[in-house]
């Protein structure tokens, strides 16, 4: 398996070919900073996109 590269991996498929793997097995890493703090949001593969404005309503205790 690879550890390092030298081009960003911008999405779940550039990941799942940079590894040799399915795209449902991935779990893109999310690191979102916010007014409260730095929170981070594992994502599976096989979600798709991530909404956003559906996170931005979420509430943080």
């Amino acid at each position: 398996m690879k550890s390092s590269h030298e081009n960003p991996i911008r999405t779940a498929q550039e990941g799942a070919e940079y590894f040799g793997i399915e795209i449902g097995q991935t779990a893109p890493i999310l690191v979102l900073k916010t007014d409260k703090g730095y929170f981070s949001m594992i994502v599976s593969g096989e979600r798709g996109r991530v909404n956003f404005k559906e996170i931005s309503q979420l509430r943080y205790t």
